[in-house]
């Protein structure tokens, strides 16, 4: 772990002091990647705002500076609702690409990714992979919601999907006045059939489950959930970085 550091944000660091730790003392980077697009019950930028605060809780612990995010992904059956913004998966994917090169070119050696963003799957896999394999290296992404919270950690009784419970809940904890409580109407929530593909979605609050997992705006469960999703993901990133030192890599 390096204390030499005076901001883990790469924003705020002058350039001089980037060269005065990268890669010597800090090798690692996090690049927050998220999305413009209708929540329904939550802001538009739900998320980007999430694996920022992510980002901005694990530095730290990974010894790891965080990036400045890329707030626009890739949008589906959302996207013609007010305020979000799509890019074109080839566009998202090179981005990505640019992205990590211009880091790697600042001296960082291990590069990653989390995603707020199920569109974004995709493309960030594909730049993790040319970045391996045209510059050799090291780069891994992370998609929070992929990674169930289970027992006391988890304070609601289901996810909800998207916009649903967790979502709205995390951004409850890290950017209060991007919940509002009581803006979102009934019609804005429901469940997709399997046999319908519609553009655009019918719902901004896609529910997993008819009724279940509505947004839940109790300060105390988002604090909760917040703490166990960024203590999860601490972990489970801090294996894979630890395994590749262990490795050489």
């Amino acid at each position: 772990m390096s204390d030499s550091v005076r901001s883990r944000q790469l924003e705020e660091l002058l350039t001089s002091e980037v060269a005065q730790v990268v890669p010597s003392a800090i090798d690692r980077v996090i690049i927050p990647c998220g999305a413009t697009e209708a929540h329904g019950a939550a802001g538009l930028g739900t998320d980007t705002i999430i694996p920022v605060g992510i980002s901005n809780r694990i530095a730290e612990q990974l010894n790891a500076l965080v990036a400045p995010a890329v707030p626009y992904g890739v949008l589906k059956s959302l996207r013609r609702y007010p305020g979000s913004v799509s890019l074109d998966p080839a566009t998202y994917a090179q981005l990505l690409f640019e992205i990590g090169t211009g880091l790697l070119d600042s001296g960082f050696r291990k590069l990653i990714f989390i995603n707020g963003h199920s569109g974004n799957f995709d493309g960030i896999k594909q730049a993790c992979f040319r970045l391996h394999r045209e510059r050799a290296a090291h780069a891994l992404a992370y998609d929070w919601f992929r990674e169930p919270v289970q027992g006391e950690g988890y304070p609601y009784g289901e996810m909800g999907g998207h916009s649903g419970a967790a979502e709205t809940g995390l951004v409850l904890a890290l950017r209060p006045g991007a919940a509002p409580e009581g803006r979102w109407k009934d019609e804005d929530a429901g469940t997709l059939n399997p046999a319908i593909t519609a553009y655009p979605g019918p719902f901004p609050i896609i529910l997993d489950n008819e009724g279940a997992g509505l947004p839940d705006y109790d300060p105390k469960k988002a604090e909760i959930f917040l703490e166990s999703v960024t203590s999860l993901a601490a972990s489970s990133l801090k294996r894979v970085l630890d395994r590749w030192e262990a490795l050489g890599q």
